[in-house]
C-alpha cells in the first residue's frame, strides 16, 4: 500500500521560550488577564490554518496554571482562551484572555510566568507545530527540499 503523500514529513525542531523577553501579561480590567507568548520555532501559518492546535496549547498552559493557583490555594478554575496567532515561519505568538476576578490576578501572574517555563509547554508547541499531510507542501517541505546544485563551468 503506497503512502497518501510521496515525501517523508520531517519533524520540525524543539520550540524555546524565552520567558522573561517573550512573555507579556498584563492586568486589562478588573475581571480579565490578557499576555502574549511568542514561541521561537513555531510556525504561525500552522496554527492560523488548524485553530486545534491552539486549543492544544491553551489547555496545557491552563492546567499549568491552575496546578500552580492550587497550591497556593486559589481553587478558582481560569481557562487560557488564545484568541489570536500572529507571526510567521520562525516564531508564533499567541495572543490569550483569561478571566479572572481582581483578587486572583497576583497569584494568576504569577502562576503564568512560573509555568511560561514549565517543559510541558514547550513539549507541547513542539508537538503542535509538527507538520501533517494537510500542511502545504511549499511549506511543511521547506527543511528537506534543497536546492539543485549550481551548475560549474571552468573558465582557463
Amino acid at each position: 500500500m503506497a503512502p497518501k503523500t510521496g515525501k517523508t514529513l520531517k519533524p520540525s525542531k524543539p520550540t524555546a521560550v524565552d520567558c522573561d523577553k517573550d512573555h507579556q501579561v498584563t492586568v486589562k480590567d478588573d475581571k480579565t488577564v490578557t499576555g502574549v507568548l511568542r514561541v521561537k520555532g513555531c510556525h504561525a501559518t500552522r496554527f492560523a490554518r488548524k485553530p486545534t492546535r491552539c486549543g492544544n496549547v491553551g489547555s496545557t498552559l491552563s492546567s499549568l496554571v491552575n496546578g500552580r493557583l492550587k497550591k497556593v490555594g486559589v481553587n478558582v478554575a481560569h481557562n487560557v482562551q488564545i484568541v489570536k496567532t500572529a507571526g510567521d515561519k520562525k516564531q508564533t505568538e499567541f495572543h490569550y484572555t483569561i478571566p479572572c476576578q481582581k483578587e486572583h490576578q497576583k497569584a494568576l501572574l504569577d502562576s503564568l510566568k512560573d509555568s511560561c517555563k514549565d517543559k510541558e509547554l514547550t513539549d507541547t508547541c513542539t508537538h503542535a507545530n509538527q507538520p501533517e499531510d494537510d500542511d502545504s507542501s511549499s511549506e511543511s517541505s521547506e527543511e528537506t527540499t534543497k536546492a539543485a546544485p549550481a551548475k560549474v563551468t571552468q573558465k582557463d
